[in-house]
């Protein structure tokens, strides 16, 4: 079964504007610093993957 690439490309969107918010969720979290820059870094390297497929 496959998606078509109209749903993929509205996906891909949904996730881009979601971006800033799941980011600031994370940074208002309690964890330490360090795994905040991790997690934030893992976001944005999946969300990039994202966009390059």
């Amino acid at each position: 079964m496959e998606i078509d690439a109209v749903t993929v490309t509205k996906l891909i969107r949904k996730y881009e504007k979601l971006l800033p918010s799941m980011i600031q969720c994370v940074q208002n979290s309690f964890l330490n610093d360090e795994l905040k820059t991790a997690y934030i870094e893992l976001l944005n390297d999946r969300i990039g993957k994202i966009r390059n497929s």
